[in-house]
């Protein structure tokens, strides 16, 4: 059966503009989330992280703020990290996102692997193509895990 891993990991993005508060929508992973925030400092500057809680909790805005979040590395300030999605295989979770340098202006995809405590223990390139990709979409087939990132300037689905 093919499932889109984003079946069970509904996107997240917490904007911390002044004065608008936290995440808009939530991302869930097996009982923990994955999230982005955003601020304005003359670009955006995206970060991902994983937010200690059922779906549940997070829908409510304020408990949202009380909800504790292992943010991926912080990156260099002409760099971002966006559009998380993970997957969780022999108790380690494993984030893929995009990482976008604006010197280039070219996405890949980078991974992060944590532990069972949210420990990193591995982190690197899991993508690099000619052209830009983003939105790492995971999608699981009889055990199996395959990235369909989005690579629109590429002009075809590269299923990986």
């Amino acid at each position: 059966m093919v499932r889109s891993i984003q079946s069970f990991a509904v996107r997240a993005a917490s904007s911390y503009r002044a004065g608008t508060g936290d995440s808009q929508t939530i991302s869930r992973l097996r009982g923990d989330t994955l999230a982005m925030k955003l601020s304005k400092i003359g670009t955006d500057i995206w970060q991902a992280g994983i937010l200690h809680a059922p779906i549940a909790k997070l829908l409510d805005g304020a408990a949202l703020r009380q909800v504790p979040i292992t943010w991926l590395p912080e990156q260099p300030s002409y760099c971002f990290l966006a559009d998380p999605f993970g997957v969780a295989r022999a108790g380690q979770l494993h984030v893929f996102v995009e990482y976008y340098d604006y010197r280039d202006k070219h996405g890949v995809i980078h991974y992060y692997t944590y532990d069972r405590t949210f420990t990193l223990v591995d982190q690197g390139c899991a993508l690099r193509a000619a052209h830009h990709v983003s939105y790492p979409q995971i999608i699981e087939d009889d055990g199996e895990i395959y990235m369909l990132p989005e690579a629109y300037r590429s002009g075809k689905l590269t299923l990986y």
